[in-house]
């Protein structure tokens, strides 16, 4: 069975090269995503503190520097003691008390709620801002809310992907 550590690195070098291949990188494109430094620094913005997903994020781009030139730059968390402890263990130096304080000093998002249905309604600004994210799963609650974001975001120009590193885990086809 595959570690949660494990799990995590999958899963943040999933939300990194999603955003980072949407946001146009042409180290990633060049296939030297550990080799090189991105051109341009990638300024990462998390929503939602309420899972270790957000302290593992910050841990691998911050602590871990598994990305050279990508960080991760801001959380904002459910509670004021989940943003502190994304900051505290995620190696994430700045905390917002409203997610829309992100936009603008960000290049990707990552939306990582608990539950599907805050994640639409959290990332709707940045996309409609041309901000690229990923939305941790479930993407949505309801499909056709889902299908109305997908809309917008296309609409917008705005790449939005997600996903689940479980296809990922030889665990799930034992």
């Amino acid at each position: 069975m595959e570690s949660r550590r494990s799990f995590i690195k999958k899963m943040g070098q999933g939300a990194l090269v999603s955003s980072a291949v949407l946001s146009g990188s042409s180290a990633l494109a060049a296939g030297k995503l550990q080799e090189e430094a991105f051109e341009k620094p990638i300024r990462i913005g998390i929503i939602g503190a309420e899972n270790s997903h957000t302290r593992g994020f910050g841990k691998m781009f911050n602590i871990d520097k598994k990305f050279p030139g990508v960080s991760v730059e801001y959380v904002w968390g459910e509670t004021e003691a989940f943003a502190k402890d994304a900051v505290e263990r995620g190696g994430i130096p700045r905390m917002v008390k409203d997610p829309k304080e992100m936009l603008g000093k960000i290049d990707a998002l990552i939306v990582d709620h608990r539950h599907g249905k805050f994640h639409l309604a959290a990332a709707e600004p940045f996309v409609k801002a041309g901000i690229p994210a990923f939305i941790d799963k479930p993407f949505c609650y309801r499909l056709d809310e889902g299908k109305a974001f997908l809309k917008m975001a296309r609409e917008a120009g705005t790449p939005v992907t997600s996903y689940s590193s479980i296809a990922q885990s030889a665990a799930t086809f034992d």
